[in-house]
């Protein structure tokens, strides 16, 4: 069991870029899958991804770097429990979270060109397996010891003032991202997960159809353990 009841409902950052449609070819669909893969989890860009995405700067690629990886730090504290995060623990979760990226896998297929004119394109993708080391017993014991540290209980925590409570979570929050840290390392890959994803025509421009990124974003990190 772990110590509260978890929160859910963090969504992946919507994908609004988009690409000309002139001329484009089923070898630009993989090298903008495989830049808009290496730019999100990995802060990586070549300038062949820059050109093909519509209105593109280095500069919009390193803030969706950051911005993918501070909306993922909320879910993984959501994961951890940690319901009042402050300015040390978003800047040490994103940190993880960046870290933790920096072992994506996956491989892109060649763009396919459907009935229509959109584009569809397999990704494999290799799930990071790291929270399955932390034993589930690990949260309670964790939050009890801030709890005893700080001369109160788990029992008693809920009746401290807003103020008070905070700080607790706060210090819970750094132990539970050091334990992460401690053993990512140890960190293996789930079951090869197959995602297809779709670039859809709109006029003179292709985007792409955030259903099928927001199912592999899910799988990059798996904190339940859904692909071992």
């Amino acid at each position: 069991m772990k110590k509260r009841h978890l929160f859910a409902g963090i969504l992946a950052c919507a994908l609004t870029l988009t690409l000309a449609a002139c001329g484009l070819s089923g070898s630009d669909v993989t090298t903008y899958i495989q830049g808009e893969l290496d730019c999100t989890y990995k802060g990586q860009y070549s300038q062949e991804y820059l050109d093909l995405v519509d209105g593109m700067t280095e500069e919009d690629a390193k803030q969706q770097y950051e911005d993918n990886a501070q909306a993922e730090a909320q879910r993984l504290l959501n994961y951890l429990e940690v319901f009042y995060p402050n300015d040390e623990v978003n800047e040490r979760a994103t940190q993880l979270v960046k870290d933790i990226y920096a072992k994506a896998q996956y491989s892109v297929g060649e763009g396919n060109k459907l009935q229509g004119g959109d584009f569809a394109v397999e990704v494999i993708l290799s799930p990071i397996e790291v929270f399955h080391l932390i034993p589930d017993e690990t949260y309670a014991e964790i939050w009890s010891q801030v709890c005893a540290d700080n001369g109160t209980t788990p029992d008693e925590a809920s009746t401290l003032s807003e103020a008070d409570y905070q700080e607790l979570d706060a210090e819970y929050a750094l132990r539970m991202i050091e334990k992460v840290e401690q053993v990512l390392p140890q960190a293996t890959y789930g079951q090869d997960q197959s995602v297809m994803l779709q670039l859809k025509l709109d006029g003179d421009y292709y985007s792409l159809v955030s259903s099928g990124w927001t199912t592999l974003d899910d799988m990059v990190i798996d904190y339940t353990g859904d692909y071992m």
